[in-house]
């Protein structure tokens, strides 16, 4: 019996073994949206400033995202704080004050809009901010009521291959 034993495992360690063809995933590591606004984000610093860390002094706006002080004197009054708008050079915080802003509408068009100020061009404002090819791949990607399928679908990968990566991992 052992020797049998020992037999196959000989045999076994001479076979080649071929393993199906399969897709690769790569899974790319960033930063994970806890707001889907940070898509917006990224599209109105680009169309403000792209991406550049900007004072305007003829408006007296302030970071990538060109806050004004009207903003910024907004944002201080709702949270009982006294930043200046050198603080806005900060990204992080710049953020804080955009997704404040953002919390107040319910779609991108508007937040963007009413970031930009009133009147219309905010109109073409936003045809800028929606048209970077970024902005519509990123919106399907935070879509979380889609089935799972639908998602891998969206990736490239069928179900079955993903199924397969997962359990070797």
């Amino acid at each position: 019996m052992k020797q049998m034993l020992f037999t196959v495992i000989l045999l076994l360690l001479s076979m080649r073994i071929y393993a199906p063809g399969c897709a690769i995933v790569y899974i790319e590591q960033g930063r994970v949206l806890t707001d889907p606004f940070l898509v917006l984000w990224d599209h109105v610093k680009y169309v403000e400033t792209r991406d550049r860390n900007l004072i305007n002094h003829i408006e007296k706006a302030y970071g990538k995202g060109q806050i004004t002080s009207v903003k910024l004197r907004d944002y201080n009054k709702a949270h009982g704080v006294k930043h200046t708008l050198e603080d806005c050079l900060d990204e992080s915080f710049s953020i804080k004050v955009f997704l404040w802003h953002c919390s107040h509408y319910n779609t991108f068009e508007y937040a963007a809009k009413r970031w930009n100020g009133s009147g219309p061009l905010t109109v073409i404002y936003w045809n800028k901010v929606q048209t970077l090819p970024l902005l519509e791949y990123r919106i399907k990607s935070i879509e979380l009521c889609q089935p799972i399928d639908t998602k891998i679908r969206l990736m490239g990968v069928d179900s079955h291959s993903l199924l397969s990566l997962s359990a070797l991992l």
